[in-house]
């Protein structure tokens, strides 16, 4: 797991606005691992937030990741743990579509 906060994604964080340069969004996901092709699970949440998981995977649909899913994280809590994520693996480089 990630943490991807929607503003990485976003020009500002006043405006929510997209970031206009789409090659440099495509380029943060790629660090991630993050390819359209790579099937994405957004965690957040719920109801208890503000929407933040909602808004992350609608630029990630909006920058041509196919596969984006969405829970909140009562659906994982029994199945956290301490042990830290591998590293992310660098994916190719891509061009989103929007």
């Amino acid at each position: 797991s990630y943490n991807l906060p929607w503003e990485s994604l976003a020009e500002s964080y006043e405006t929510g606005e997209p970031l206009r340069d789409v090659r440099k969004a495509a380029l943060k996901l790629s660090l991630l691992g993050i390819t359209p092709n790579t099937p994405v699970i957004v965690v957040g949440k719920a109801n208890q937030g503000a929407g933040e998981e909602g808004r992350v995977a609608w630029m990630l649909q909006y920058l041509g990741v196919d596969n984006v899913q969405v829970a909140g994280t009562d659906v994982f809590r029994r199945l956290w743990t301490q042990k830290p994520s591998a590293p992310a693996q660098n994916a190719e480089t891509w061009t989103a579509s929007p």
